[in-house]
């Protein structure tokens, strides 16, 4: 992933990549009546460099939350430059951002997040 990355176009297409995520969860409720009561998930990944890019735990917020009660969106900052990831995670809708530093942590996370949503 390292030596991959130095060759790619800087950029970033995290809030469209989610838009389009919500939207096709989204869409699927209206083939699956069971998916309607909040079954879709999205998980973004992010190095939590947001701020290069010109995007604010704001925005992120608000596209998290275009799925309405039907799509569950959480993001996982994998990475961070000093305390990005905190500041992403902490601004986000409560409990929708993690930072998750050490890849062994991403198992019990996940499982605590769909135990939680499953008891809603």
């Amino acid at each position: 992933m390292v030596a991959q990355s130095q060759y790619c176009m800087s950029g970033d297409n995290t809030l469209e990549s989610m838009q389009l995520a919500i939207k096709q969860a989204t869409s699927s409720n209206d083939d699956d009546d069971d998916a309607s009561d909040g079954g879709n998930f999205v998980f973004l990944f992010s190095d939590a460099n947001l701020e290069r890019y010109g995007i604010s735990p704001r925005q992120l917020g608000n596209v998290m939350q275009r799925g309405g009660d039907s799509v569950q969106a959480y993001a996982f900052f994998i990475g961070s430059l000093a305390n990005q990831a905190e500041r992403l995670s902490s601004a986000l809708p409560s409990g929708r951002g993690h930072v998750c530093l050490e890849t062994s942590v991403l198992p019990s996370l996940f499982k605590r997040i769909l135990q939680d949503e499953a008891l809603r």
